[in-house]
């Protein structure tokens, strides 16, 4: 009988444990704290369910995400993640494979950057067809790829706003645009620190190639502002 009654509670304990196994993997995804919540992505969709609830911005405010792995978007009709206002924080992983070719404005990984978001240790690299706006911070991040676009093109960002940061951040492939184009920005109207960039830009676009004999009085009073870019691109 002994015998009987410890079988039987070995087995409830296994049950017991069993059931206990789908509660803890969730807190691993998502846990709450005071300071509010914290999602940790370890698979793809995980990463392409958090992007399609960034269509609201109130999602993520106070929200911190921490990438556990690499994320692969090879041959994923993926649009961006709209708009983010947390914390994102790569932890050294890249995800690669990314490919936006839709026509419009604010295109790229995150198409626009909340002036109260951090983005951190993230590479990315891909083809990107123009992205986005940062108003934020972004620091220690990495791109290797292909930006092309009309007009704000860079390798990070295609517009740093006025609150924007970039700090410590590195571009590296091909870009190309035909007005206010660069290598880490395209058009920075806010702090650029301790960057680099390794991008060949508009190395092939003849069609932006000045010679001396071209310049005169009129083409110079006739330029671009900086100050009347609307469009480009953010990691």
């Amino acid at each position: 009988m002994r015998n009987l009654i410890k079988r039987i509670t070995a087995l409830l304990l296994c049950l017991l444990l069993v059931l206990s196994l789908p509660v803890t993997a969730l807190a691993e995804e998502a846990q709450d704290s005071e300071e509010g919540t914290t999602l940790r992505i370890a698979r793809r969709q995980q990463f392409l369910d958090f992007a399609e609830n960034c269509r609201l911005d109130s999602y993520s405010r106070n929200l911190s995400v921490v990438l556990l792995t690499d994320i692969d978007l090879t041959g994923v009709d993926f649009a961006g993640i709209p708009i983010f206002c947390g914390n994102f924080d790569g932890n050294g992983h890249t995800v690669s494979g990314l490919s936006i070719t839709r026509d419009g404005s604010n295109m790229g990984l995150f198409r626009y950057v909340d002036a109260s978001a951090l983005i951190q240790n993230l590479t990315v690299s891909g083809e990107i067809i123009p992205a986005g706006h940062n108003a934020g911070k972004i620091q220690n991040c990495f791109f290797d790829g292909t930006v092309s676009g009309s007009d704000d093109v860079g390798g990070i960002a295609g517009i740093n706003a006025i609150t924007g940061i970039i700090d410590g951040c590195h571009s590296e492939g091909v870009i190309t645009g035909d007005h206010r184009v660069g290598g880490v920005v395209g058009n920075n109207l806010g702090v650029i620190r301790s960057c680099n960039n390794r991008s060949a830009v508009n190395t092939t676009a003849e069609e932006n190639q000045v010679k001396l004999s071209d310049i005169s009085f009129d083409t110079i009073t006739g330029s671009e502002s900086g100050s009347t870019s609307s469009s480009g691109p953010t990691l």
